[in-house]
């Protein structure tokens, strides 16, 4: 429980509020909606590509890091999941 609250406020003050400031089109909700339809695809990537379970946290979390900061230029053209194992 620790670790997710501390993951959230990571996310709103480190991503939130810069992007917010850029006025960019990333709003909180697309972010829950597109972790929540993706995140067993997430964890099964992290589970492949790394043994030790602080390892698979610490990818999973990059992964969500790199998914919020390339969230604006989803364009749309193909599934949010390909896009997800593009990036």
């Amino acid at each position: 429980m620790l670790r997710k609250n501390i993951l959230l406020l990571v996310v709103i003050f480190v991503f939130w509020v810069p992007l917010t400031k850029k006025k960019l089109q990333v709003d909180h909700h697309s972010f829950d909606k597109i972790l929540a339809e993706n995140k067993a695809i997430i964890l099964r990537f992290c589970f492949l590509y790394a043994s030790d379970k602080e390892d698979q946290k610490d990818l999973f979390q990059e992964i969500l890091y790199n998914i919020w900061k390339s969230l604006s230029s989803f364009r749309g053209e193909s599934n949010i999941s390909t896009w997800i194992y593009k990036i």
